[in-house]
């Protein structure tokens, strides 16, 4: 039997004690420590996307994706300085103004990732002038689950676990920039898709952009 080897880092000055093979942000998570995140899920690798979990590490120039950077024993991170609270910032402001709806009207109103994140960044106010919802930006053709681009930040965590966890690749990221969008190819719905119904990426979106029409979606094998 193979013993993980323990090893132990400083993390804003606390202790974080941890094996081999996890990264900043897991030890962190696994100790109680939260660090603003929305692309990371433990089902998956860390893919270092949203950028929200910028960390220091003593004697590296640039700021770090605690997601995709391993643990080592005896490193000093620092998760809450002024500048990657900055950074933190920016990024979330920026998601906030390109999120259309009302969140009191919203399925995952107080159970969303991107108000957990803005309120540890201090936004506690929806910015005025949000893109409104237009047409054909939601996709309901599934019997038991919608998707509302307006509210999709573009996290990439359904698109990966469809691929990477369910190994249907029934959904995409398309296009480029500002007008990348999650949809399966070719102008398709999700019903007319190979997907499944499985329902795993309703469980990792962070917000609003996918939601169960119902209870009775079938169990994630």
């Amino acid at each position: 039997m193979v013993v993980a080897q323990k090893l132990c880092f400083l993390l804003d000055g606390r202790p974080i004690e941890t094996v081999a093979g996890k990264t900043v942000l897991e030890a962190a998570l696994d100790a109680g420590v939260y660090i603003p995140h929305l692309c990371y899920s433990p089902l998956l690798e860390g893919y270092g996307g949203c950028r929200l979990c910028l960390v220091e590490i003593e004697g590296v120039r640039d700021p770090a994706t605690a997601c995709t950077t391993m643990a080592r024993d005896g490193m000093v991170v620092r998760s809450e300085t002024d500048r990657i609270n900055a950074l933190r910032r920016a990024t979330t402001q920026f998601l906030i103004s390109e999120h259309a709806g009302d969140c009191l009207a919203c399925r995952a109103n107080q159970n969303c990732g991107l108000q957990k994140v803005a309120r540890h960044v201090g936004i506690t106010e929806m910015p005025a002038g949000r893109p409104e919802p237009v047409e054909g930006q939601i996709d309901d053709s599934n019997p038991f689950f919608a998707l509302d681009r307006g509210k999709c930040i573009l996290c990439g965590l359904c698109v990966r676990i469809c691929h990477e966890v369910r190994g249907r690749g029934a959904i995409e990221m398309l296009n480029r920039g500002f007008d990348s969008i999650v949809a399966p190819f070719g102008g398709q719905t999700i019903l007319e898709s190979v997907c499944e119904s499985c329902g795993a990426c309703v469980d990792v979106c962070p917000v609003g952009a996918l939601t169960a029409k119902d209870e009775t979606l079938p169990p994630v094998e």
